[in-house]
């Protein structure tokens, strides 16, 4: 059984960990753009690598977040993004709207 959907902040640093689909996508969401707003630095990273499974809800999860990111002056890094996203990301030509982590 895959693991339930949640987030975990470390450092500068935000991990996805678990299933995002559907169903999870929206606390994680909410979640994630409050840590981005209220206490993430100005340079940060959003972690995938700790996924076990996503489906299309994960590209509009990431999207958000970097739309965030943006509206509070944030430096993203996204990190270890599983094939399954990135497949999806290359799928819409969305691929270039993901600043890598160095």
């Amino acid at each position: 059984m895959n693991a339930v959907a949640s987030l975990e902040f470390g450092g500068d640093t935000l991990y996805v960990q678990g299933v995002v689909d559907f169903h999870s996508v929206v606390a994680l969401l909410h979640a994630g753009n409050d840590w981005l707003r209220q206490q993430a630095p100005p340079s940060c990273q959003l972690d995938f690598s700790r996924i076990t499974s996503c489906n299309s809800a994960a590209t509009t999860l990431l999207l958000s977040w970097l739309r965030t990111a943006a509206d509070v002056d944030k430096q993203v890094r996204v990190s270890a993004l599983p094939e399954r996203l990135r497949s999806l990301m290359d799928l819409g030509g969305l691929q270039d709207l993901v600043p890598a982590a160095g």
